[in-house]
């Protein structure tokens, strides 16, 4: 970055990627999700009802189960737990209920998991995947094979491990210090994370992984990205090693305001290496006049923000 004589920003860890961020910056939204569960992680207030988020504070397990209850009377009061366990560092409580259609009914069975990281009170609360936990009702063998399907998505919870960066372990990082340390890579992986800086400036980072299947609806995306922005500036620019363009236009009723897109043109669907990866944020000059005063403008700060991002070391080991 032009600030290193500054010091004004900071390395993070962000999914497979590293990269530099203003000192200050906190995530603001964040979410993942592999083929066993997924979940937000941006803190969340100890009241709300999140169903998945990351819990902070000596309350947080009762939090949780709380949150679940209030769901499950929510849903139908007569409705009772399937199956739970509120001991040990990995949690899990669902129930059972049938939903029925004119045209079908499922059963269902909602199944909320907690990872708990005594070492910083923290708690990631999770859902497991709608593929594992719905069957068709003429499914006899459903509670056999939901078994199956919670018993590898708790398997998955231990993944989810304390590693402070910096570090070179494999897998997703969440922040700098919560790490998704899998061996291989998801083929549905889906990563999103925001930096904001308490003032007019962030980044957000958007890396999911399409299946094969979904070649046409990926390719949609990007396309759909880039004519939309067809008449602003923009141009080729490399990022972490993927080709792509980035798009800068004006944000707002600030001169020294913009906003920048970056899309990767180089994603494959079926590839968990190459995939759909989206960069967006908007830079403030007046959020930083120290790098002003050196003659750089909010165009060459977003240029070099993009260029701060990195495949971390090990990063990519596991994908494909």
């Amino acid at each position: 970055m032009a600030d290193q004589e500054l010091d004004l920003f900071k390395n993070v860890c962000a999914g497979r990627y590293t990269l530099d961020i203003p000192k200050g910056s906190r995530i603001t939204a964040g979410f993942f999700k592999n083929d066993a569960y997924h979940f937000a992680f941006d803190k969340q207030k100890p009241e709300g009802n999140e169903t998945t988020s990351l819990i902070s504070g000596s309350k947080r397990l009762d939090i949780w189960e709380s949150r679940v209850e209030r769901l499950r009377v929510r849903d139908d009061p007569k409705i009772q737990y399937i199956t739970k366990q509120l001991q040990g560092n990995i949690r899990h409580l669902a129930y059972y209920s049938l939903f029925e259609t004119s045209s079908r009914s499922t059963h269902m069975l909602d199944t909320y998991m907690l990872r708990d990281i005594p070492k910083i009170k923290a708690s990631i609360s999770s859902l497991m995947n709608f593929n594992l936990k719905n069957f068709k009702s003429s499914d006899k063998n459903y509670p056999v094979k939901y078994k199956e399907n919670l018993n590898y998505a708790l398997s998955k919870q231990e993944e989810i491990i304390y590693q402070p960066w910096p570090h070179k372990q494999l897998g997703i990082c969440l922040n700098n210090e919560i790490l998704i340390n899998s061996v291989t890579a998801s083929l549905n992986e889906l990563f999103s994370v925001k930096w904001y800086n308490g003032k007019e400036s962030m980044i957000e980072l958007t890396s999911r992984a399409y299946e094969a299947d979904d070649a046409a609806h990926m390719q949609n995306e990007i396309d759909s990205i880039l004519k939309l922005n067809q008449y602003f500036a923009n141009s080729k620019l490399s990022v972490a090693n993927r080709n792509g363009r980035v798009i800068i236009q004006s944000a707002g009723y600030s001169p020294s305001k913009i906003a920048f897109t970056w899309i990767a043109t180089d994603a494959k669907a079926g590839s968990t290496r190459f995939p759909y990866l989206e960069i967006t944020g908007y830079v403030e000059m007046k959020d930083f006049p120290e790098i002003a005063a050196k003659g750089l403008n909010e165009t060459d700060l977003a240029i070099g923000w993009l260029k701060s991002i990195q495949v971390r070391e090990n990063g990519m080991v596991g994908t494909r």
